[in-house]
């Protein structure tokens, strides 16, 4: 098949160097793997993408290069940059596509390249990486969403994702494809060291703080794979660096992180919040790593309970504790096995090629 993969302006694929972009290593595992079954593959990202595709850019950086951190001071111009770009690579599509139609589209962000879908004689499949819910806080999002429901397909990284009964209403989800990690980055680690791992943003709804309280209840060593900023930082986490069982690393680049995630023995993911999917939770048992994680958001979908993981019914330190104290038990091989049967990479590009196929042959009936 001719495919064309486009996405957002806001990072070049897979990711910036000192910026870990979960979208961007799915967009490129999933690119390379079309390429190596023998798809025919244009991707539509900013010219730093690194890639084996035909790279279509017209010459744009991402609005990360251009703009970096006024995301956060100037908020305004930073998506008014991202935007720009965005509209820059959707004109591009068009254009290619008039000049040698695309069997399919497969886009990685709804916002912009839906209005222009009536246009497009050819289906485009949506990959949505966030929460369906927050994107339906006014009536223009809705009335977007009815509009184009028919010729705007999307499919979901975990059915806990789209399990809101409102979702169907202005989402129509044809599939569910789990997001994947490179099994040749992630390698098994058999002989971890006596310590626990945090890795993530440092946001209230991801947990460092609970991460790194129940650690030290347990008496643990933790390692903490991340930074931040504000308020929540400095007063919730950025104390816990006075105990000398808590090593503080910073921003740790992608490439670095299976090292970590295979010399701890658990994984601790307090997630507070209906997340999409948690990618970290996948890689770190890719290493054979198990994870600690409250029953929040997809967990029960990527952890098989007591084999790769514990999950944490009442979300609370105390059972962090105690959980913490058992994880010994879990077979690190087992966490390895169930990441290769259903998170590998492999698995996510066979997954979306059935869904390509699904959709060429009935598109038009």
């Amino acid at each position: 098949m001719r495919i064309a993969v486009v996405t957002t302006g806001v990072m070049e694929i897979p990711g910036p160097k000192n910026k870990i972009y979960a979208p961007g290593q799915i967009i490129s595992n999933l690119v390379e793997g079309l390429i190596a079954l023998g798809h025919e593959v244009s991707l539509f990202a900013s010219k730093e993408s690194r890639t084996s595709a035909e790279l279509i850019s017209e010459d744009l950086i991402s609005a990360h290069t251009e703009i970096g951190e006024l995301q956060y001071s100037d908020p305004d111009n930073y998506y008014m940059v991202k935007n720009s770009t965005d509209m820059y690579l959707i004109n591009s599509l068009i254009r290619e596509h008039k000049k040698k139609p695309f069997d399919i589209i497969h886009s990685h962000d709804y916002r912009n390249i839906m209005f222009f879908s009536n246009f497009i004689d050819k289906p485009i499949v949506y990959t949505h990486h966030g929460n369906p819910v927050n994107c339906l806080k006014y009536e223009v999002e809705k009335k977007r969403f009815k509009k184009f429901y028919n010729n705007s397909l999307f499919v979901g990284i975990t059915r806990n994702q789209i399990k809101d009964p409102i979702i169907k209403e202005y989402f129509n989800f044809i599939d569910v494809v789990y997001n994947s990690v490179d099994l040749n980055l992630f390698k098994f680690n058999s002989e971890p060291e006596n310590k626990l791992i945090y890795a993530g943003r440092m946001r209230e709804n991801k947990g460092p703080h609970i991460a790194l309280e129940a650690a030290k209840r347990a008496n643990e060593k933790i390692v903490v794979a991340g930074s931040g900023t504000g308020q929540f930082w400095q007063e919730k986490v950025l104390p816990y660096s006075d105990d000398s069982n808590t090593e503080f690393l910073g921003h740790v680049p992608y490439e670095q992180m299976p090292k970590l995630f295979g010399e701890s023995k658990a994984f601790i993911f307090p997630l507070t919040h209906d997340e999409p999917f948690g990618m970290v939770v996948i890689e770190a048992m890719a290493c054979g790593t198990p994870v600690i994680a409250y029953d929040n958001g997809p967990v029960h979908e990527l952890i098989d309970d007591g084999v790769t993981g514990i999950i944490v019914k009442d979300n609370s330190i105390e059972a962090l504790v105690e959980a913490i104290k058992q994880i010994d038990k879990i077979d690190r091989k087992k966490c390895r096995e169930h990441v290769e049967q259903k998170f590998d990479t492999s698995v996510m590009v066979r997954g979306y090629e059935t869904v390509y196929k699904k959709v060429v042959s009935e598109y038009g009936k």
